[in-house]
């Protein structure tokens, strides 16, 4: 079985001139972006890149997709996909086939594309009243569930689009899959939450998509964002570029963040996006349901001064929101005089976070667990690292439903503790140690929250800690989700006993 992950072509951040990451906070918490874009040097399409210009009308072929799961989803939401197309000529004249690409969207429209789906290995001819199936090898390894799968081919009389909703073996599905969106579209991940953040802003971070489909270059882009319609519409949030005169096919991620007042309970978000296809104007909507959610409040995993990197609210469309599962997560590092090492880059000792305690969050059980993998050496490159390497873990069950992640811990560090699948553990526990193993590039430890759905889905849920404070003396209280790149120190609550 091969792997792929849930990632976009292309990482051109669309937002605000001022949207700058912020400043360093280790290479670990840069990774998932790296290794995301070391991923993406793969063709979006597959044969003749250099061959159809953006198809401007349909295509005579009749396509049919047919795509299902294959086995169940993993502890962290890994699925696999396997997917065939059949095309049918109606025509007297054989038609050419040139590229074909394989997408699956997700909740909220989000694209990915599939640049190993193997669908169309080399050009093919459909020939007149005839028929041709194309069938996928191998089933690919995704990270996280999707609901449709959408098939986009260029011919030489146009282009096809078709589209499926993911059914699972022998159990065909009764929903009818979306529309393609043709030639331009835009996508949200996941649902939309306005979250009590701890600069005292309930706000909703939109992690959006600009999703072009044909072959061509986007220009003049313009976007806005807004909660709410009619009279009681708050202020838009309108932005400009970010695709960079872009080729299609490619998908370009983008956050904005919009404040909802005191009070809001929920509404409806609405996205426009205009701009220019090869100079002639193309324009997309969506409008989608809105909530607010309370965050999981429970105690840090950790202990002292930690930076709380790639998380949300950050104002940049980094690795941890473009992943479902990860919108709420954190990178944890140590900064010392704006470094998380001193000494030897490559020596795992050499990092401030290194083999520091990791601790249960609240009381609950283990339900995913694995710490024989070896942890890497500091330092190395991300280009070098995949994003579905082993990784050690410990994956708790809380008693509301709700799980917490704790990965990239040291090798043996858990059953050191006697952590084991099934053990029950208490708030303040000691669980592992920080660690370096899987998609990592120096020891730092990897933090989320989610509530599992029937289908696999992980639905990401926000955290605050009640025993984080902005000072190391204590004194001013971190009250709601912190936002990515904040300086937390966390103090012990009963129960915890403080380590390295």
């Amino acid at each position: 079985m091969r792997t792929t992950p849930l990632l976009p072509r292309a990482l051109h951040p669309v937002g605000p001139p001022d949207s700058a990451p912020p400043a360093r906070a280790g290479r670990a918490a840069l990774l998932g972006l790296l290794v995301a874009l070391a991923l993406l040097r793969a063709p979006a399409l597959e044969a003749g890149d250099d061959a159809l210009p953006a198809p401007a009308q349909p295509s005579a072929l009749e396509a049919a997709l047919d795509a299902v799961r294959q086995g169940g989803g993993g502890s962290l939401g890994e699925h696999s996909v396997k997917a065939s197309l059949r095309l049918a000529n109606p025509g007297e004249a054989p038609l050419r086939v040139e590229r074909a690409s394989l997408w699956l969207r997700s909740q909220g429209g989000w694209l990915t594309l599939l640049p190993d789906a193997g669908l169309l290995p080399r050009p093919l001819v459909v020939p007149a009243r005839g028929v041709q199936v194309l069938q996928m090898p191998d089933a690919l390894r995704v990270l996280g569930p999707a609901m449709d799968a959408l098939a986009v081919l260029e011919a030489g009389d146009g282009f096809v689009a078709a589209s499926a909703a993911l059914a699972d073996p022998g159990t065909p599905t009764t929903r009818r899959a979306a529309a393609a969106p043709w030639p331009l579209g835009l996508g949200v991940h996941g649902r939309l939450d306005a979250v009590p953040y701890a600069d005292g802003r309930r706000s909703v971070v939109v992690v959006g998509q600009v999703q072009l489909l044909a072959r061509g270059t986007l220009s003049h882009v313009e976007g806005s964002v807004v909660v709410g319609t009619g009279e009681g519409a708050l202020p838009a949030q309108a932005w400009t570029g970010g695709v960079e005169d872009g080729a299609g096919p490619a998908l370009w991620p983008f956050a904005q963040r919009l404040d909802v007042p005191d009070g809001f309970t929920a509404g409806t978000v609405s996205l426009r996006l205009q701009g220019r296809l090869d100079g002639q104007p193309v324009s997309a909507a969506l409008d989608l349901p809105v909530a607010s959610v309370e965050p999981f409040t429970c105690q840090g995993p950790v202990l002292d001064q930690w930076q709380l990197a790639n998380g949300p609210a950050e104002g940049r469309a980094h690795a941890n929101l473009l992943q479902l599962r990860s919108r709420y997560a954190y990178h944890f590092v140590v900064l010392k005089d704006g470094q998380t090492y001193e000494g030897d880059v490559s020596d795992n000792r050499s990092y401030f976070a290194w083999d520091k305690s990791v601790y249960a969050v609240a009381d609950g059980e283990v339900v995913d667990f694995c710490d024989h993998q070896p942890d890497r050496s500091g330092g190395e490159s991300p280009a070098a690292i995949c994003v579905f390497t082993p990784v050690n873990r410990v994956v708790l069950r809380h008693g509301d439903g709700t799980h917490t992640a704790y990965l990239h811990i040291k090798q043996h560090s858990a059953s050191h503790l006697r952590i084991a699948r099934g053990s029950r553990v208490r708030a303040g526990q000691a669980i592992a140690r920080v660690g370096n193993s899987g998609a990592s590039s120096e020891p730092h430890l990897l933090f989320y929250a989610f509530r599992p759905e029937a289908d696999g889905t992980l639905v990401p849920v926000p955290v605050a800690f009640r025993n984080a404070y902005a000072d190391r003396r204590g004194t001013t209280p971190v009250t709601g989700v912190p936002e990515g790149g904040s300086q937390v120190h966390f103090v012990p609550l009963g129960g915890m006993r403080p380590g390295r």
